[in-house]
């Protein structure tokens, strides 16, 4: 949830999914308190919008969250504000948990993956790298038949583990 900067209208990203490929974010005018719009989404295959945030000339409204359409691209949409246009990016990594206005139009966003980014528009400007080995599905997990080690693979297909007795990090096998 989020004011856009003169406080006339509230953004409200959901959790829970409209139905099947649909995400939505509603604006509330503050002084009715009336819905005024609800935009669709129909390019979110899995996950949600959640996360919502208003450039600080509040010329645009950015809505993002665990949604993606292939597994390691994040969906971030970009409303242009009161227009209502609506581009959408990928941004690499992982669900976007939130965002930050910045000068000039930027915006800053935090990542599930331990990263942070700048954008401008629809231009990653800055994001830092994850320190964080991403574990794509619960399927790519497996653990060793004696339990002594756990393997992974990440976005990429790249196989990881962990030994356990030795606390090693190390690749595939």
């Amino acid at each position: 949830v989020r004011h856009s900067p003169d406080g006339r209208v509230l953004a409200v990203g959901y959790f829970s999914r409209a139905g099947v490929n649909l995400a939505d974010v509603d604006l509330y005018d503050t002084t009715t308190r009336a819905r005024v719009g609800r935009l669709e989404f129909r390019d979110i295959h899995f996950g949600n919008l959640r996360t919502v945030g208003w450039s600080d000339d509040g010329r645009a409204l950015y809505a993002a969250g665990s949604a993606y359409n292939a597994p390691g691209r994040f969906i971030v949409e970009r409303i242009a504000w009161p227009s209502g246009n609506v581009e959408s990016m990928v941004v690499p990594g992982d669900s976007i948990l939130d965002f930050a206005a910045l000068p000039g139009g930027r915006i800053a966003f935090a990542g599930f993956d331990a990263t942070w980014g700048v954008l401008d528009g629809l231009k990653v400007v800055s994001r830092s790298e994850s320190p964080v080995l991403r574990v794509v599905a619960a399927s790519a997990l497996e653990i060793s038949a004696d339990a002594s080690k756990v393997q992974w693979r990440d976005a990429e297909s790249v196989t990881h583990s962990f030994a356990l007795a030795s606390r090693h990090v190390g690749d595939g096998d």
